[in-house]
C-alpha cells in the first residue's frame, strides 16, 4: 500500500477538529461559569443593597410612614430626617438591581409619600401602595434567598469536582 500523505492529512485534520471542538467546549464552559459567578454576585448585591434593607425595615415607622419625617433641608440638623432620606436615596439608586415588579412597587409607594410630611392621614392609595410593596418585598426576599442558597450549593459542588479532577482531594 502506497501512502501518498492523504491518509496522514485526513488523520491530522480529524485530530485538529477534535482538538478544536475540545477547546471550544472548554471555552463555553468557562464563559458559562463566569456568567454564573456574575449572576450570583448581582443577586448578592440586590439582596444587600435593596431587598435585604427593605425586608428588615418594612415595619420601621421611620422609613415606612404616610410621609417623610421632615424636609430635606433640615437633614443636617436632624439625624432622623437624614436617615430617612439616605435610606430612600440608596433604595432608589439601586432599585435597578431588582425585579421589575419590585421596582414598580417601590415607585408606586414613593409616589404616595413624596412631598408629604408626616403625620398625614392614611389614605386608601397609601395603604394599597404599602401592602403591594410589602408583598413584593417578602416575595422577592424569599425568591432571592432560595436562589442564593441553590447557587451556593451548586458552586460548592462544582469546586469540589474541580478539585477532585485536579487531584487535590
Amino acid at each position: 500500500m502506497i501512502d501518498d500523505g492523504s491518509n496522514t492529512l485526513s488523520i491530522i485534520a480529524i485530530i485538529l477538529s477534535g482538538v478544536s471542538l475540545l477547546v471550544t467546549s472548554v471555552t463555553v464552559l468557562v464563559y458559562y461559569k463566569q456568567w454564573q459567578v456574575m449572576s450570583f454576585s448581582i443577586k448578592k448585591e440586590e439582596m444587600r443593597l435593596v431587598v435585604g434593607l427593605l425586608y428588615t425595615s418594612i415595619n420601621d415607622p421611620l422609613y415606612f410612614a404616610t410621609g417623610s419625617p421632615g424636609i430635606m433641608i433640615n437633614a443636617e440638623k436632624d439625624p432622623t430626617i437624614k436617615a430617612y432620606y439616605s435610606f430612600w436615596r440608596n433604595i432608589q439608586s439601586n432599585q435597578y438591581l431588582t425585579s421589575s415588579e419590585l421596582q414598580n412597587k417601590i415607585t408606586i409607594y414613593t409616589e404616595q409619600t413624596r412631598g408629604k410630611l408626616k403625620p398625614t392621614a392614611v389614605t386608601e392609595e397609601y395603604t394599597s401602595a404599602k401592602d403591594g410593596l410589602d408583598s413584593a418585598i417578602r416575595s422577592r426576599f424569599e425568591e432571592l434567598s432560595n436562589e442564593l442558597k441553590e447557587e451556593k450549593l451548586k458552586s460548592t459542588i462544582y469546586w469540589y469536582r474541580v478539585k477532585k479532577l485536579l487531584g487535590r482531594i
